[in-house]
């Protein structure tokens, strides 16, 4: 009778072990499952942003020996919104003139950045016209976030937050935060206590309507 109870004992033994063992390897994948979920919905969530807040602007470096008024001849395939720039030189933005496909500068200085965009107003306010010549690098084409559009987002999340909600393809509540130096926009919602909460944070540059340029931080989050 020792033997059986003891054989019996042993049997019990296994049998709870391998239930525990089950048991564990099930809340793994459950939780394995959750967060590969958590993962692709905020994947997305960073993918519809970008596509909702980003524009693309084309930049040329023009440099010249440092007299004033610079003038250069723009090729028509230089920059795809020539009606649409903004000039800078190293103290910020400065007028200029565009004359067919002559533009000239009302700034002294031998570094200029010029940006165009579909998203930009032009500072079309000098009516000059220049002599000195400068010569200008080949374009090149960078992403940026636009602040105007992060400004119409913060609006939408305050006045349409369920329509933006769907836009976003998003059946949770959720926040967006994006801070800087000198630049912040805060969407954010009371979040209820001991909810679960998924996060993801990642690097922009943004760019204003007079093209300054800051480096930010987006938190993203679902709940």
């Amino acid at each position: 009778m020792k033997n059986k109870k003891g054989i019996h004992h042993v049997e019990y033994v296994i049998a709870v072990s391998v239930f525990l063992v089950a048991l564990m390897f099930i809340l793994y994948f459950m939780n394995f499952t959750s967060k590969a979920v958590g993962t692709s919905d905020l994947n997305s969530f960073e993918k519809i942003f970008r596509e909702k807040t980003e524009i693309d602007v084309t930049e040329v470096i023009l440099t010249t020996g440092g007299g004033s008024c610079p003038n250069v001849s723009l090729n028509s395939n230089l920059l795809p919104y020539s009606d649409k720039l903004i000039v800078r030189d190293k103290n910020g933005v400065v007028n200029f003139s565009l004359t067919s496909s002559d533009l000239s500068i009302d700034s002294i200085s031998d570094y200029y950045e010029i940006f165009s965009s579909s998203s930009f107003d032009s500072h079309f306010s000098y009516g000059g016209s220049c002599s000195a010549t400068g010569q200008y690098s080949l374009p090149f084409i960078e992403k940026f976030i636009f602040s105007q559009k992060l400004q119409d987002l913060e609006t939408n999340y305050s006045t349409d937050y369920n329509k933006l909600k769907t836009e976003f393809g998003l059946n949770k509540d959720f926040s967006i935060t994006i801070t800087g130096d000198g630049i912040s926009f805060n969407m954010i919602r009371n979040i209820p206590a001991n909810i679960p909460v998924q996060a993801k944070e990642f690097r922009i540059k943004v760019i204003d309507e007079n093209a300054n340029i800051y480096d930010a931080v987006v938190n993203l989050r679902v709940w």
